[in-house]
């Protein structure tokens, strides 16, 4: 089975959208101005056990080959058979 847009079946949907908590490290912070300011070491620690996925209008949101969002009423799931790349 493979999921697809209804719109086009040749367009894959290739996953969904998808929000999640992390921490980037902090490599340098100092006063400028009254403000601080951060320097990011470049490095982020995702919390996986935070993932949640995109919800609009109580839809889920997916993710098609070209990286158009779709909501879950815009995808079908089809016979592989069925699906022409």
């Amino acid at each position: 089975m493979k999921l697809v847009r209804k719109d086009n079946h040749a367009i894959a949907i290739t996953g969904t959208l998808e929000k999640l908590l992390g921490t980037c490290d902090i490599a340098d912070a100092e006063m400028v101005d009254g403000e601080l300011e951060l320097t990011y070491g470049g490095y982020t620690e995702v919390d996986w056990d935070s993932q949640e996925t995109f919800m609009h209008d109580g839809q889920r949101i997916f993710i098609d080959e070209g990286g158009s969002q779709v909501l879950e009423s815009e995808v079908e799931l089809i016979d592989d058979e069925d699906h022409e790349a």
